[in-house]
């Protein structure tokens, strides 16, 4: 036994861990049931592999519990694996029942069903005859686990069972299955045997007992093998949630909405981005892999926690429309969304702590200002010139905690964001370069930068996300005979997905033109209502050399587009 002053460890195999008489709960802000059929497979093919190498235990992580009473234990953490050993046993004891009522040993083998269920599922109380389950889930799994697999009962209806529910009873049915399979030809007591003298005795796991909730994620930053990984989401929340335990359970009721309307609004896979983004809209900035470690430092007791989660959901609101510019929370910055809308297509994030901190502080008109700088930042350093984008989320980290201690407004942070600002020539040099296939979001930045420039060049109001003008290939995606006097196919790969190959064109006129030589394209251009392609039409020909000015000409065009007011 290992100690410390604030837990301890020992090593415990399945049958001790579910046979020494304890009751294991799962808290109910513990997230729900989540293995999938790839997880089950891995538990299953190493009970396999170990029953074919002879293997003398199966290391199956760790499982970190706090001691309620005596008899009662918190799961901090290890639920997913637990509950899923359990369902194994029970479609063991499945197995067993349907052997007795096909006349397979029926005394014998109803009871190693029964003595099976004792030992790893549940018992009877001596005097209420009730029996009290060795497992509890969380409110939304319980009932289901109590009142359906552990009864071995078929749902009323799988259809309607929750998306959890679901995952508990398809494992059911997966080991189920894996069960009849294996076991098919064998007798009630090699199966027993199996479970009981085999699997329980041979997986082992390093039980880490801690005195309070809170203590139990300094343990998760040192453990490796803990099943299905936490994400820093589900860690953060769980700890917030066992500060905000100690203040009682209407507390954690609260909170524990609040919670879900979180995850609602931002969706599982975003919210650890959410977390960071959010902190790093308040403090110093932050890598993901330290942001469970900040939070920690913190927010220390229930109160912060509560607070925390009340600014957090506030900003959920706010994080989820910069991903939606039709969302009606830009109705109260209405300069503010077409700005949003070309950062969305971007595909950009790392500016999203200062937007953050904008909303918060700054007026709608500023806001929409500092958007528009976003904008033009993310286009010279991430769109066209491609730089790595950590001294970016430094420097946004940067005007973020300027705008929210209330030091700078719009000039201000422009001056913040200056030091990663691309220079005009070294932005003119890459736009000279640039490169955009025609993918679905490719099209969407080529219309956008065809758009802003046509609009620069000369004044027409033609909007990026509206038009139902086309992207023009003046040299074709596919090299045609009329073409090959003048390009090669290497010549060809190189030259046409260049951004200076590319013209708006109607959609009409679009499908006149298509594979044509150019000096018939150039008829149908000179009709164009844009300028930048009825310019075209004053060329003699389309070679490289004409393909590499023109987009030399559109980028000196776009330093005046994209730049920063002087």
């Amino acid at each position: 036994m290992a100690t410390s002053n604030f837990l301890s460890t020992n090593t415990v195999n399945l049958k001790t861990l579910m046979g020494n008489g304890r009751i294991y709960h799962v808290p109910d802000y513990q997230r729900d049931y989540s293995w999938k059929v790839d997880n089950w497979e891995d538990l299953w093919l190493d009970l396999i592999e170990m029953e074919q190498t002879a293997a003398a235990q199966h290391y199956m992580g760790a499982i970190v519990l706090k001691e309620e009473t005596p008899e009662v234990f918190l799961i901090i953490d290890g639920q997913q694996r637990l509950a899923t050993l359990s369902i194994l046993v029970l479609a063991v004891v499945s197995q067993l029942e349907s052997m007795a009522d096909e006349g397979q040993e029926f005394e014998e083998n109803r009871e190693r069903a029964s003595l099976l269920r004792q030992s790893f599922i549940g018992t009877k109380d001596p005097g209420s005859l009730t029996e009290t389950s060795k497992l509890k889930l969380n409110d939304s799994n319980d009932a289901f686990y109590q009142g359906t697999l552990i009864q071995l009962d078929q749902p009323a209806s799988v259809r309607a069972l929750s998306d959890s529910e679901a995952l508990l009873w398809n494992a059911f049915r997966y080991f189920r299955e894996k069960i009849g399979t294996k076991f098919a030809e064998a007798s009630g007591q090699v199966l027993a045997n199996w479970i009981n003298q085999f699997v329980a005795v041979r997986l082992f796991f390093i039980q880490v007992s801690v005195e309070s909730e809170v203590s139990a994620y300094t343990v998760f930053e040192t453990l490796n093998a803990r099943g299905l990984e936490l994400t820093s989401s589900d860690l953060i929340k769980n700890y917030l949630m066992a500060l905000v335990a100690t203040k009682g359970k209407g507390d954690l009721n609260y909170v524990l909405r609040k919670w879900r309307r979180i995850s609602e609004q931002i969706g599982a896979k975003r919210l650890p981005e959410f977390l960071r983004h959010y902190f790093n809209s308040i403090r110093e900035y932050v890598r993901q892999e330290k942001l469970f470690r900040k939070i920690r430092e913190s927010v220390t007791d229930g109160g912060s926690a509560v607070k925390l989660i009340n600014e957090l959901e506030k900003a959920a609101y706010c994080y989820k429309a910069l991903a939606s510019p039709d969302d009606e929370f830009w109705a109260d910055f209405p300069d503010a969304s077409d700005e949003v809308r070309v950062l969305a297509m971007f595909g950009v994030s790392q500016f999203k702590p200062l937007a953050l901190a904008a909303v918060r502080k700054l007026s709608a008109s500023d806001v929409a200002i500092v958007l528009r700088d976003c904008v033009t930042l993310s286009f010279r350093f991430s769109v066209i010139s491609r730089f790595g984008t950590h001294e970016l989320e430094r420097r946004y980290n940067e005007a973020a905690i300027a705008v929210e201690r209330n030091e700078t407004g719009p000039s201000g942070v422009r001056d913040i964001l200056a030091t990663v600002y691309v220079n005009d020539e070294e932005f003119k040099s890459d736009f000279a370069l640039f490169r955009q296939p025609t993918s679905n979001k490719g099209k969407r930045m080529i219309r956008y930068i065809l758009c802003e420039l046509e609009r620069h060049n000369s004044g027409s109001d033609v909007a990026w996300h509206s038009t139902t003008s086309t992207i023009e290939h003046i040299l074709p995606e596919r090299l045609s005979a009329e073409w090959e006097n003048s390009f090669s196919e290497e010549l060809h790969d190189r030259c046409f997905a260049r951004i200076g190959n590319y013209a708006l064109l109607e959609a009409g006129k679009n499908r006149d033109a298509e594979q044509l030589p150019f000096e018939n394209k150039s008829t149908i251009y000179e009709t164009s209502q844009y300028g930048l392609t009825k310019e075209l039409s004053e060329l003699p020909e389309w070679t490289e050399a004409r393909l590499t000015g023109r987009q030399r000409r559109l980028a000196r065009l776009a330093t005046s587009v994209w730049r920063f007011p002087d």
